[in-house]
C-alpha cells in the first residue's frame, strides 16, 4: 500500500483510528471512489482526502487490509456514515477562528448595461444602473474600510459588461495603490472592449491577473449568439484577437464554452480553431459549461430531462479529453481541505456590490435580496443568513461518494438537481484528479 495523500489534519487529529473487530463485517465508507490503473487500484476517501493505492494483489483482498480500517477507508456494515461527516465538518467550522472572518473578495459591478444581447442573460428585465464617479469613490473608501491590513484582496470586476463603464475600475485601482493596500483583480467580460493599449495598461492599474471570457461558438453562431449592438463587425474575430493581446499581457485568459446539444458539433469545431490558434499558448484555459431549461415563449430550448443530460455529458466528457490534448485544460490536483462553504453567497470572506452600492451575496442576486450598503454598518441580518439555507437532503444522499462536498443553498439560482447526471459528472471530476495526482506522485518517486 502506498499513500499517495495523507489525510488531512482535521480529521488526522480529530477522527479515531478504529481497529478491526472480531466477528464484524466491513464495506468501503461510501464517500471511497475506486480507480483502477495499470499497476492496481486507487482508492479515494472524499472525506478526508486521503488517496492511496494499492498492488493488483492488495486490490483483490482489500476488505482484509486493516490498514483501510484504521484510515477509515473500510468501516463496519452498520456505520453512519452521514454522521461521521457532519462531525467532522462541525469541528472544521469550530477551528475556523474568528480572524479568519474578513472581507478579502469584493465583486463589484460598475455596470448593468452590457454591448452584448446574449439570449440566455439571466440578468434580463433586471434595473439598469452604472456606477458615478462619486459611487465608485465611495466604493473604494468601504474597500479601505473593511478589508484585513495584512492579507492581498482580490477585486473581480463584473457587469453587466464591466468595460461599458471602466472609469470605477480607474478610480477603485488608483485610490487603492494610494492607499497601500496589497491587491490583485480579476474580471467577467465579454472581451469586446479590450484593446492592445488597455490590455497592456490593465495588470499596471488594474493589476489585472485573469479574464473570463465566453464563447458560444464558431464565428457565426458566435455572433448570431452575442448579437452585439455594433454593426457590420466581425465581433468573433474581434474577440479572439483582443485574447491574444490579453495572453501577450501576461493575463490569464479563462475561455468558457457554453454547451447544450444543439450546439455541441458547432463547440467542437471551435474547440479545434482555437487549437489552431492557441494550442499551447501560456495562460490559456478553456472549459465546458453546460445549458438547461432557457425557454423562449412557451418553448424549451434546451430541454433537461435525464436522457439529454447523459448525452450532453458524454459529449462533455468526449471534449474534455481533446481539451487536454490540446494542453487547454488539466486536472486539478486532491484539495488538502474540506469543503465548508459552496460559494462566494454562503463565504464570509465575499462581498457584492452593485453599481448604486447595495451590498449582497451573489453576483446573480443584483436587483433583490441585497443586505446592506456602503455607507452604512447596518446590515439586513435575515437576508444576510438566508443565503445559508441549505436544500433538504435527497434519498440519494445517503450513499452518494460525493455527500461531503456537496452544499446546495436554496437561494442558489444556478442550483442543479440531484439527477443520475451531475452525480455521474462529479465522480469523473474526481477520478480525473485522482488519475493525476498519482501520476505526479509517481514522477516525484523517480
Amino acid at each position: 500500500m502506498r499513500i499517495v495523500c495523507p489525510t488531512i489534519t482535521i480529521a488526522d487529529k480529530f477522527l479515531s483510528k478504529p481497529k478491526r473487530q472480531a466477528g464484524e463485517q466491513y464495506r468501503l465508507l461510501n464517500y471511497i471512489i475506486q480507480q483502477p490503473v495499470a499497476d492496481g487500484l486507487l482508492l479515494y476517501n472524499v472525506l478526508t482526502r486521503s488517496l492511496i493505492h494499492l498492488d493488483n494483489e492488495e486490490a483483490t483482498h482489500l476488505t482484509d487490509l486493516d490498514e483501510l480500517v484504521a484510515r477509515m477507508f473500510l468501516v463496519p456494515i452498520s456505520h453512519d456514515d452521514r454522521k461521521l461527516c457532519h462531525q467532522l465538518k462541525t469541528v472544521a467550522r469550530m477551528f475556523a477562528t474568528s480572524s479568519e472572518h474578513h472581507i478579502n473578495r469584493f465583486t463589484i459591478l460598475t455596470t448593468s448595461y452590457c454591448n452584448a444581447r446574449c439570449y440566455y442573460c439571466y440578468q434580463k428585465g433586471r434595473t439598469r444602473l452604472s456606477m458615478t464617479e462619486e459611487v465608485a469613490n465611495r466604493v473604494a473608501d468601504f474597500i479601505v474600510r473593511n478589508c484585513p491590513s495584512d492579507k492581498k484582496i482580490k477585486l473581480n470586476w463584473f457587469g453587466g459588461e464591466p468595460l461599458f463603464n471602466l472609469l470605477p475600475i480607474d478610480i477603485i485601482c488608483k485610490r487603492l495603490s494610494q492607499e497601500g493596500v496589497d491587491f490583485e483583480s480579476s474580471m467577467v467580460s465579454n472581451g469586446y472592449l479590450f484593446t492592445q493599449e488597455l490590455a497592456a495598461e490593465a495588470p499596471v492599474k488594474w493589476h489585472l491577473k485573469s479574464v473570463q471570457i465566453t464563447l458560444d461558438g464558431t464565428k457565426n453562431v458566435y455572433n448570431r449568439s452575442k448579437a452585439y449592438i455594433y454593426k457590420g463587425v466581425n465581433a468573433y474575430e474581434r474577440v479572439l484577437g483582443n485574447i491574444e493581446c490579453l495572453l501577450r499581457s501576461g493575463i490569464r485568459v479563462d475561455i468558457r464554452i457554453n454547451v447544450t446539444l444543439r450546439n455541441m458539433d458547432d463547440a467542437e469545431q471551435l474547440v479545434e480553431e482555437l487549437g489552431n490558434r492557441f494550442q499551447r499558448v501560456k495562460g490559456l484555459r478553456v472549459y465546458t459549461h453546460a445549458l438547461y431549461d432557457y425557454h423562449e415563449g412557451k418553448t424549451s430550448m434546451f430541454e433537461k430531462t435525464e436522457d439529454s443530460q447523459m448525452q450532453l455529458l458524454k459529449r462533455r466528457v468526449m471534449l474534455y479529453d481533446r481539451l487536454e490534448e490540446l494542453g487547454f485544460i488539466r486536472p486539478s490536483t486532491i484539495s488538502d481541505k474540506l469543503i465548508l462553504h459552496k460559494c462566494m453567497a454562503d463565504s464570509v470572506h465575499d462581498v457584492l456590490i452593485t453599481p448604486d452600492g447595495k451590498l449582497g451575496r451573489c453576483e446573480q442576486q443584483t436587483d433583490e435580496h441585497l443586505y446592506g450598503h456602503i455607507d452604512s454598518d447596518e446590515i439586513d441580518q435575515a437576508v444576510y443568513d438566508s443565503y445559508l439555507e441549505q436544500l433538504p437532503e435527497s434519498e440519494h444522499c445517503a450513499t452518494c461518494p460525493y455527500y461531503p462536498d456537496c452544499i446546495r443553498l436554496t437561494m442558489c439560482a444556478n442550483n442543479m438537481e440531484c439527477t443520475d447526471a451531475n452525480r455521474k459528472e462529479h465522480v469523473i471530476d474526481i477520478k480525473r484528479s485522482m488519475l493525476y495526482q498519482y501520476e505526479l506522485y509517481k514522477a516525484k518517486q523517480q
